[in-house]
């Protein structure tokens, strides 16, 4: 039993390393800096309602008040197969340097690092509570 013990904590040290050391590469790429402080999904909402809803929507939908005019149209956060193809580093980069070809405009002099953080969190909040709200309407329990 000593044996599995002293195996399964050189395991996890090796398991940490590995991550610690994946997180250092993965920063070094990339080169945006990656969250130090928890994330304040608090923050994220009233962010996202401030500087996104006005064009993604309330809901994320990409269906907010000035979609309609906005070529192409916003992002929709709902939509699974968008989603499921971009990381917390797509939507960072996105939110920091707009995104050439549409009208998102960059927020890096408006945004702090820690704000656009947050609002990634909210994004997946909406995504992840929309989701599961459209998969009960789907296959409600009897």
């Amino acid at each position: 039993m000593k044996k599995a013990a002293g195996t399964f904590a050189a395991l996890a040290l090796i398991f940490q390393s590995a991550v610690s050391f994946a997180h250092e590469g993965h920063k070094a790429e990339h080169k945006h800096p990656y969250p130090t402080a928890p994330f304040n999904i608090s923050n994220g909402e009233v962010l996202y309602n401030q500087y996104c809803a006005s064009c993604h929507g309330a809901k994320g939908d990409g269906k907010g008040p000035a979609a309609a005019a906005l070529k192409p149209k916003p992002t929709d956060f709902l939509d699974m197969a968008y989603m499921s193809m971009r990381s917390r580093v797509d939507h960072y980069e996105s939110i920091m340097n707009g995104r050439s070809g549409t009208t998102m405009p960059s927020w890096k002099t408006t945004l702090s690092n820690k704000d656009i953080w947050d609002i990634i969190v909210y994004i997946e909040h909406l995504f992840n509570h929309q989701v599961g709200i459209h998969a009960k309407e789907k296959h409600p329990s009897h």
